[in-house]
């Protein structure tokens, strides 16, 4: 089947159809940048962790697309991440007591590196939770160039 424009000029409709893939090439490299830039942010703040090790690292890069699909998951989200080697570092907690103080940080447009760190005593053991999501200084180029394939 052939469109109109193939019919009354064919050098017309080679140029529509290249600039059409053009564009669709530019928004899939766009969208790859973006994963990559999320990608990095979350690795850079997962060294944050006392849970980090070079083991874990190289897990989430080898694991990349699963680990994208659980950051997108928290896209738009903010909480409180607790801070334990036990737990998967990427669940928010559900602690209402903990939204009074997203709420506020939200609210006030502080930066929550300012709040990154909170520490609660439960049982007799301290509790320390991160502050979600990343800010922008967890980006470094460097990183991010490493890790484009």
């Amino acid at each position: 089947m052939h469109s109109i424009l193939e019919l009354i000029n064919p050098d017309i409709s080679y140029l529509i159809d290249k600039h059409v893939k053009t564009n669709i090439d530019r928004k899939n490299l766009i969208q790859q940048l973006k994963d990559k830039i999320m990608f990095t942010k979350h690795m850079n703040y997962y060294k944050k962790f006392k849970s980090f090790n070079e083991n874990y690292l190289q897990f989430m890069i080898m694991n990349e697309e699963d680990f994208m699909k659980l950051f997108k998951k928290l896209e738009n989200k903010y909480g409180w991440i607790i801070n334990n080697s036990i737990l998967s570092p990427w669940v928010l907690s559900d602690d209402p007591k903990y939204e009074k103080i997203t709420k506020f940080i939200i609210e006030r447009g502080e930066n929550p590196n300012s709040f990154s760190r909170l520490e609660d005593t439960r049982d007799g053991r301290n509790i320390e939770l991160l502050f979600y999501p990343p800010s922008k200084s967890f980006y470094k180029y460097k990183d991010l160039i490493k890790f484009i394939k």
